[in-house]
């Protein structure tokens, strides 16, 4: 009997923050410039949230009105590799949809940076703050309790930055850069290849 069943393309999920774009660095400007400092992100400590710094030593109300800016991503540019990264994905045959978190309203300009950046690449961009539920065989992040979240059946890559983790998750696989991705690749299938996955 002629089995008929063609597998659809492996789907890989990439972050979009600290990922795809570096958003830190001036989010550390925008508040140094309210609170009239000019820290590194090296003397904040590396905290994923800089805000409670700021608020805690500057007085600083609202540290998050920065990711409510509604032209947040007009400008930014990816990281160094990323679109060669996400490229070498979708030549190796990869369905890729960025997965991100979006607050207040920056959603557009996120989604305009994706279409002018990866357009010709990625499938789409799915905006949750519940990562998990969207079903992938990869996932590529910078934060570790995103990666928990997803079950051992999917490949969980840590994006490696500066910051510090709030849990203690030791991910499948870590990328210090996108010039790591075949290796990456290489490691998602000898993990599908132990799943049976064809």
């Amino acid at each position: 009997m002629q089995n008929n069943f063609k597998r659809k393309a492996p789907i890989i999920l990439v972050d979009c923050d600290e990922v795809l774009v570096e958003a830190a660095i001036d989010w550390v400007e925008h508040l140094n410039n309210l609170a009239g400092t000019n820290y590194s992100l090296d003397e904040l400590g590396n905290d994923y949230n800089l805000g409670t710094f700021f608020k805690e030593a500057h007085g600083i109300e609202n540290p998050m009105d920065f990711w409510h800016c509604a032209n947040l991503y007009d400008k930014r540019t990816p990281k160094p590799f990323a679109v060669d990264g996400l490229r070498y994905l979708k030549d190796r045959g990869y369905e890729i949809f960025v997965v991100t978190y979006c607050v207040g309203n920056h959603y557009k300009s996120k989604e305009e940076f994706i279409k002018r950046w990866f357009g010709d690449i990625v499938s789409g961009m799915i905006a949750t703050g519940h990562k998990y539920m969207v079903k992938g065989d990869m996932i590529i992040d910078d934060r570790d309790d995103h990666l928990m979240s997803f079950d051992e059946s999917v490949f969980r890559v840590r994006m490696n930055t500066p910051y510090k983790q709030k849990v203690d998750f030791k991910p499948d696989a870590e990328m210090n850069s996108w010039k790591d991705i075949a290796r990456i690749v290489e490691e998602l299938e000898e993990h599908r290849a132990r799943l049976y996955i064809p």
